[in-house]
């Protein structure tokens, strides 16, 4: 979905769910409630934790992990839907998903160059499974960008 909690309860009234989050941790439990609720979520967390009978360092070694970098580059608003344009077909050898700005899609991560829609800045997030592979490719991310910037403004 696009960035935001409206977006996400949205989605779920179109398709359905049990849950739903976003990256910056918040997270909506839809048989409870249709916004974010840390407490709720903090007594799922320890409910599965207890049902699994694991103390809490074995519960997370369970799961997958990933890394992620998230980098701000200045963008004055009004170039925005150009530099858009251009990341587009600089990307455009990968898998892209445009449901809210660039997402560029590779085996063994992502990339994602949005604008914000608050301030006048490009997002950059990556993420990968080694902490290297999301730092290699927010560096591809933010060459690009700086790069499309160079051109278009």
């Amino acid at each position: 979905t696009r960035v935001g909690e409206p977006e996400i309860v949205g989605e779920f009234k179109r398709r359905g769910g049990d849950l739903g989050g976003e990256e910056n941790g918040g997270v909506m439990f839809f048989d409870w409630s249709m916004c974010r609720e840390g407490i709720f979520t903090s007594l799922k967390f320890l409910e599965a934790l207890a049902e699994s009978g694991k103390k809490t360092s074995e519960f997370n070694a369970t799961l997958p992990l990933y890394f992620q970098v998230k980098e701000r580059v200045p963008c004055p608003n009004e170039l925005k839907a150009k530099v858009m344009e251009e990341l587009e077909r600089e990307f455009s050898s990968y898998p892209l998903d445009r449901t809210d700005g660039v997402k560029v899609l590779m085996e063994d991560g992502w990339l994602l160059l949005r604008p914000s829609g608050t301030e006048p800045i490009f997002r950059c997030f990556a993420e990968a499974r080694t902490e290297r592979r999301a730092k290699q490719l927010a560096e591809l991310g933010l060459g690009k960008l700086k790069e499309v910037m160079g051109r278009v403004g």
